[in-house]
């Protein structure tokens, strides 16, 4: 197994990549119910496309200045 957890790394990797968006002026702009399931389908086809998660941090990345607006 490659993977430092039992369970978690994808979550493991969202939050993580949150916490750096957030030390440089963004964050991710979207609740579980809506992150989940595109995660999900992202790694579990086994043909992860860096194209399709590029296209969603574009769109769910936002500068801190609008949170809590």
């Amino acid at each position: 197994m490659n993977h430092p957890f039992l369970d978690g790394n994808k979550r493991t990797a969202f939050y993580a990549t949150n916490v750096f968006l957030c030390k440089n002026g963004s964050f991710i702009e979207c609740d579980n119910n809506e992150a989940h399931p595109f995660f999900m389908k992202l790694f579990k086809t086994n043909a992860f496309r860096f194209e399709e998660l590029h296209a969603w941090l574009q769109e769910h990345v936002k500068p801190l200045s609008i949170m809590g607006q």
